[in-house]
């Protein structure tokens, strides 16, 4: 019934915070946003709140750009997507994945702002954004790729940006953004996806 603060909270950048991501077994919870330091922590748009022990962590050195967006799937691994070109000092054009103690590639990543990550059936993970190319192939503005099979599966005829995607107990996917056709057809900015 009470709020409490988190440390001394995220600082520097432009102090925002855009996504929040836990991972329950582990007790963490992932920060993403546009913040250089949380707690006394150099972050770089990425932090982690240790819950059990109310502090601070990074993940390596962070990016060199916005997080826009965060996932976690069910190994633990830390999906991260947003306006960033490097992580940890390494290429990874708007899409990366903390595994264990690294950040590793999500194949060559996107050519635009990535804006929501979401991971369905433990490890498909979906990616929406502002981007026309992903993995290097032509993609309008969402895609998926299976992370266990390293498939991708790209989707074409969206007119617009796409900000938002979720799914149902069935795994249809809902998309939500500024588009307002697919394939042609008039779309009013909302559409499902029959999985």
């Amino acid at each position: 019934t009470t709020w409490s603060a988190l440390g001394t909270g995220i600082s520097g950048g432009q102090e925002r915070v855009y996504s929040l991501s836990i991972n329950n077994s582990a007790n963490k919870l992932y920060v993403g946003g546009n913040f250089t330091t949380a707690g006394s922590t150099t972050v770089n748009n990425i932090g982690v709140w240790n819950i059990g022990s109310s502090t601070w962590s990074a993940l390596g050195s962070g990016t060199n750009g916005q997080v826009n967006t965060t996932a976690v799937n069910y190994a633990g691994d830390v999906f991260i997507g947003g306006d960033f070109t490097t992580v940890d000092g390494e290429s990874r054009s708007r899409l990366a994945v903390w595994q264990t103690d690294y950040w590793a590639p999500i194949g060559s990543g996107a050519n635009a702002t990535v804006n929501k990550l979401f991971i369905l059936n433990y490890n498909e993970l979906y990616i929406a954004g502002n981007f026309t190319l992903l993995n290097g192939n032509a993609s309008s503005y969402i895609g998926y790729v299976d992370m266990d099979y390293g498939t991708w599966q790209y989707f074409t005829g969206i007119n617009n940006y796409v900000n938002d995607i979720v799914a149902d107990g069935s795994w249809n996917i809902y998309i939500g953004g500024f588009f307002t056709a697919i394939n042609g057809l008039p779309f009013n900015h909302i559409a499902k996806w029959d999985h």
